[in-house]
Parts: structure tokens; C-alpha cells; sequence
């Protein structure tokens, strides 16, 4: 338990968490896959606020697979104590060819205010994990780093087990993160002139926020897919989100495969925002070099931008200006901008396509460039999974 400096608690102070079970990136950040059952509590000040997500198994290409994924987040309060948690479980995981294996792997983080300050919990269970064949303990102290050695070829991955972060960020946020599993491979090593990947089993992320009169909100992301019969699923892919108190975070793709679902020569996101006067909070997501569904749809750019303002406590200004297409193509046909409008629906061989899918609340709104929808089976997709391209949303919310 890690305390921090002491702050007052009571209703004014906000819940943020998010937990996902794998995540992999290459270390030139030329293929990524991204966090499975991916679950967030967005910033609020309000306790009792509960979600949950969940992934089936997910194959890790080259670097192995992972189990059935179960997610959760949640805020509570309980006397002058407030806490937020988060929890992500992993079944049946198997990585780098069977170096390492586990038979579940459990991450947990909570922050929590009390009288005498803020304080962090951080909890792993690595459940029957063996490395080359040595079996380690479920629950091991923080940061436990191993070295993996082969006969012959010497170190080729640092693993570390039960992996802490605490800190209070500038902006007075106070945050812990738990990773229960993180493996590097060396570049220099003779695997990692075949993998090369930094590999996250299990995160898990608690924050809590001082005492504000607003949030911002918004998280971009360049792809998504979700397959409704939990078979498959693909996280989202260069995710970033804008600090509930301001600031500015960007991720970004050099290239990327799903499966031949989706491709793309690169993405890039960028998320910002400032909670002065006036308020604002800014997302972006540009791919380059779009192909879905085997050619169906091609574009050679999109970008989405989504932007919430707001001056002296007036009425939120929404807006998707810089949102755009380059010579996007559907079944081999151009689409020219003239023809897109906000939620421009096009069927085309048992999908359902809508371009520049714009949501919007008096305080929020949601830009999604390309959303599609399998209405048959011809495209190797189960009925009613969805493909999400260039996501960008933003907020600002009150202290609520």
C-alpha cells in the first residue's frame, strides 16, 4: 500500500480506470495488436458506476495466445472514503512457444481516499505460470523481473511478474497501474530478430482526480473489430484518451493486419485538451492506406476529428470539422465528398456500410469515418459483427 499526500475527501472527487487483457507491440510499432476487452470508467464524480467487458480467445499471431478475457471496472464510496477498481482476468495463455505459460492471470488496482490520504492497492495472481518449464510462484512481490536464457543462444526476453506503477500526476491525479505480465523480447537476441515484441497480459488502472468544477472526456482509436459470437475480437488499435483534467496523449501505428479484415499502411491518433476558459477537449484518428474486407472498401486516407468547447459555463460547442476522405472507394467505386453527409448509409454485398457516423448529447459527440456491419455470412464474418474505422469522441462533462 503506497500512501500519498493527503487530501480532503467527499463528493467532488472523480473516478477514472481502465483494464484490458493482452496487448502486443512490435518494437518498431509496425504491427500491434490492441487491448482486448477493453473496459473504462470515464471521468464522473459519481460512486456506484459499474462496467464490465469480455473477449474470447485471442490469437497473438507468432507470439502465442491468450485465453477468454474478463474485464471490470468500478467507483464506490463508503463514509468520508471514496475508491475506484479495476480488474482484468485472462484464461489459458501461452506465449514465444510455450516459454511461458499460465493457466489464468489476474490483475487488480484500486485507489482510494481516506483520512489519512490517498492510498494504492496492486494485486496479481499468476495462476499454475511456468517459464521454460520452472514453475513460479501465483502471487510473486512487485516488479519481479526474470531473465529468459535458452541453451545456446543465451537471454532472449526480461519477464517481468506483478508489475507496479504509483504516481501522482501534475495535475494533482493520483493513479496506480498493475500489469501482470509483461514480457520484453531482446532485440539483439536471436528470437527477437523473429518477434521483437513487447507483450501485456493482464492491466489494470485505478485513478482518482482532485476536486474539479468539470471533466474533459474523449478516446480515439484507428480500428475495432467486434465479432458478436465472441470468437474473435480485435481490440482497438492505437488508443489514446484525453486526460480528465487536461493535457495531451498520442499513440500511433506504422502498419497493420487483422486477419484480412482490415489493413492499413499506418495510423496515427492524438488526443488534447485543457480544462481552462474556455474548456476544450480535441481527438484525432488518421489511417493511410485503407483496405477492408478484401478490397471492398479502399480509401487512401480518412480522418476523423472530434471537438467539445465550452466558454464561461455556456452550452457545449460541438463539432467534426477536419474529418475527411481521400479517393475512398466502395466496391471499386469512387465516393466522392459530395455524396457523404453525416451518417451516409451505402448496403453493398451483405454489408451494411454508414460513412461519417456522427453521434451527438448536449455535452458529447462521436465521429466514426467508416462503420461496418456484416448482414451475411459470404465475407467469413459471424452476422452482425462490426468493423470500426477512424473513432474519435469528445466531451465535457460536469462534476456529475
Amino acid at each position: 500500500m503506497t500512501p500519498a499526500a493527503a487530501h480532503a475527501a467527499g463528493p467532488e472527487i472523480g473516478f477514472t480506470a481502465y483494464a484490458y487483457g493482452t496487448s502486443v507491440y512490435n518494437a518498431d510499432r509496425s504491427a500491434m495488436s490492441g487491448p482486448t476487452a477493453y473496459v473504462s470508467l470515464a471521468c464522473t464524480t459519481a460512486p456506484g458506476k459499474k462496467a464490465k467487458n469480455n473477449s474470447a480467445a485471442a490469437d497473438l499471431g507468432r507470439v502465442g495466445k491468450a485465453g477468454a478475457t474478463v474485464t471490470t471496472v468500478d467507483s464506490s464510496e463508503w463514509g468520508d472514503s471514496r475508491a475506484t477498481k479495476s480488474t482484468s482476468t485472462t484464461a489459458g495463455t501461452s506465449l514465444l512457444g510455450g516459454i511461458i505459460r499460465a493457466k489464468a492471470i489476474t490483475a487488480e488496482a484500486k485507489v482510494k481516499s481516506t483520512p489519512d490520504g490517498w492510498k494504492a492497492e496492486n494485486k496479481s495472481v499468476l495462476a499454475d505460470l511456468t517459464i521454460l518449464g520452472k514453475k513460479i510462484d501465483a502471487e510473486v512481490g512487485p516488479n519481479t523481473k526474470i531473465k529468459v536464457a535458452l541453451p545456446g543462444v543465451g537471454k532472449i526476453a526480461e519477464v517481468i511478474l506483478n508489475e507496479q506503477l504509483t504516481r501522482t500526476k501534475a495535475n494533482g491525479t493520483f493513479e496506480t497501474t498493475t500489469t501482470a505480465l509483461h514480457v520484453k523480447v531482446l532485440p539483439n537476441s536471436q528470437l527477437g530478430n523473429k518477434f521483437n515484441v513487447d507483450v501485456t497480459i493482464g492491466r489494470a488502472n485505478a485513478q482518482l482526480t482532485p476536486p474539479a468544477v468539470g471533466y474533459l472526456g474523449g478516446r480515439g482509436f484507428a480500428t475495432k473489430v467486434t465479432l458478436l459470437d465472441k470468437t474473435v475480437e480485435s481490440g482497438p488499435t492505437s488508443l489514446v484518451a484525453v486526460p480528465c483534467l487536461g493535457g495531451t496523449s498520442s499513440n500511433r501505428v506504422a502498419s497493420g493486419d487483422l486477419g484480412g479484415i482490415a489493413r492499413a499502411k499506418g495510423a496515427a491518433t492524438k488526443a488534447e485538451g485543457s480544462a481552462g476558459d474556455p474548456a476544450k477537449s480535441r481527438v484525432e484518428a488518421e489511417l493511410a492506406g485503407v483496405n477492408l474486407l478484401g478490397g471492398l472498401i479502399t480509401a487512401d486516407a480518412i480522418k476523423s476529428v472530434a471537438t467539445a468547447k465550452q466558454s464561461a459555463g455556456g452550452p457545449v460547442e460541438l463539432s467534426d470539422r477536419g474529418s475527411k476522405f481521400v479517393n475512398l472507394r466502395i466496391g471499386g467505386k469512387q465516393v466522392l465528398d459530395t455524396d457523404i453527409g453525416p451518417n451516409t448509409r451505402i448496403d453493398v454485398l451483405g454489408v451494411q456500410i454508414t460513412l461519417n457516423k456522427i453521434r451527438k448529447t448536449s455535452t458529447s459527440i462521436t465521429v466514426t469515418q467508416i462503420e461496418v456491419v456484416i448482414k451475411s455470412p459470404r465475407h467469413g464474418l459471424p452476422v452482425n459483427s462490426k468493423v470500426e474505422i477512424s473513432y474519435a469522441s469528445a466531451s465535457i462533462l460536469p462534476a456529475l
